[in-house]
């Protein structure tokens, strides 16, 4: 009798086991991210670069860090009064660099001088350093870019610590089961 529970209980602890692993499923953030395209608002003339507010745009611009699975919109405004700018993230520091994840606001026609822009995309395969840009030709060269960093999906931690404890409640309890089964069993 004390086999079958053990046994029993190596089964679920290999199936609860399984579980935990197979459950583990990305853990999908929404991330809103908001940047200021056009001229540096501080440094040398006909630079350009992105920031957090109207006050701050920098060359490189400030570094974004995602992770593989989420879900990002990126809005853009422009606060340039004469050139028109745009964002997309991409494999080099290059206008004809290939564009991950359909990242590119308004392709090919951009945001206008005082416009505002947006693209909703999901991060996927892609983890390592990347750049994002402002696609305009030449743009890139003249300070508009920032450096992206996609990092490894997080694992939704309460799932996978979740079936760890069920894994490990269900094998003290099929064993404290066998243990007392074992003790009640009277000799004639």
């Amino acid at each position: 009798m004390m086999r079958k529970f053990l046994v029993l209980a190596f089964v679920l602890s290999i199936a609860l086991g399984s579980l935990a692993v197979l459950g583990t499923v990305k853990a999908q953030s929404t991330v809103d991210i908001t940047l200021y395209g056009g001229p540096v608002s501080s440094g040398a003339s006909g630079t350009y670069g992105f920031g957090t507010t109207a006050d701050n745009i920098t060359s490189p611009g400030p570094t974004l860090t995602l992770h593989d699975g989420d879900v990002v919109t990126v809005t853009l405004h422009n606060t340039d009064t004469a050139l028109s700018h745009s964002f997309q993230v991409c494999s080099a520091n290059s206008d004809t660099a290939t564009v991950f994840f359909n990242s590119a606001i308004n392709p090919g026609t951009y945001v206008a001088p005082g416009g505002t822009g947006t693209v909703t995309f999901t991060v996927s395969d892609h983890t390592g350093n990347y750049y994002y840009i402002c696609p305009v030709p030449g743009h890139n060269d003249l300070g508009m870019y920032g450096i992206c960093n996609i990092e490894a999906t997080i694992p939704e931690f309460p799932l996978a610590l979740t079936s760890i404890f069920a894994v490990l409640a269900a094998t003290g309890l099929v064993v404290f089961l066998a243990r007392s089964k074992v003790k009640t069993v009277k000799v004639p």
